[in-house]
């Protein structure tokens, strides 16, 4: 009985380790840092330049179920600044001595999702003008299957900016830096982004945007960061080998130790 025990339990431990690995792979890497199957964390910085002075504004987008922020604002120039807020966007301003190109990072981390880090990277050119420099507006996107998400930007002016989005199909726009938006149908279509600052100066940009179904080959490469998640359908042989695996563990255990 004892040996009949060890072989159930030796059989046992096969089948967990076959489901072990098999629901590993269930699971991409890339979705760890993704609190949902469809939405990373975005990290984003603007900001507009007044001589040698430089005003920031940080963001993060898609932070489902975060409450609270660490921002690390590095500028460049051998300084530093810190904040924790509980809110999603925060803003800083900092003087620089001297004239000319720094490279300024922003890295944010948050705990209570698990641990997480993200970071965005703008170079800042200061100059000993008075005044603001002009509104300028710009986005990126990529788009997957009829699904584009867009990333926004805008530099000069005044502090807030505001943003609005018109996707070309007649429905309703978006109003946060960043986005996605999903199409009826196939086609292209001219995404406009016009960005209002605080002074009520706007600046509008648009781009053509080309969407297909599944089949389609002229699509834009890139994706949209969006990843299968955990499939429980397509996967049932791994949980069914895992669970089979723990029974024959337990019954293993009991028989080999009596």
């Amino acid at each position: 009985m004892a040996r009949f025990g060890l072989a159930l339990l030796v059989v046992g431990l096969v089948l967990v380790g076959i489901g072990v690995a098999g629901v590993a792979n269930l699971v991409p890497l890339s979705t760890f840092p993704c609190p949902t199957q469809t939405n990373c964390y975005v990290v984003d910085m603007m900001f507009n330049v007044k001589g040698k002075t430089v005003n920031f504004a940080g963001t993060v987008a898609n932070a489902f179920g975060a409450t609270s922020y660490h921002w690390t604002w590095t500028f460049g120039d051998g300084k530093q600044t810190e904040q924790t807020t509980v809110s999603y966007a925060t803003e800083v301003s900092h003087t620089y001595l001297l004239e000319g190109k720094y490279t300024v990072v922003l890295s944010v981390e948050t705990t209570d999702i698990g641990v997480w880090t993200g970071s965005a990277t703008r170079d800042v050119t200061t100059d000993g003008a008075p005044g603001e420099r002009p509104l300028k507006a710009s986005f990126t996107w990529t788009a997957n299957e009829t699904r584009i998400v867009v990333k926004g930007g805008a530099s000069g002016g005044a502090l807030p900016y505001s943003f609005a989005w018109d996707w070309g199909d007649r429905t309703a726009g978006g109003n946060k830096v960043n986005e996605s938006h999903v199409y009826n149908s196939s086609g292209t279509y001219t995404v406009v982004l016009t960005v209002l600052d605080a002074n009520l100066q706007s600046e509008t940009v648009s781009s053509e945007v080309k969407v297909g179904g599944a089949d389609c080959k002229d699509c834009p490469s890139g994706g949209d960061d969006d990843d299968e998640g955990f499939d429980f359908a397509s996967n049932a042989l791994s949980l069914g080998l895992f669970g089979a695996g723990i029974a024959l563990v337990v019954v293993g255990a009991r028989k080999a130790w009596r």
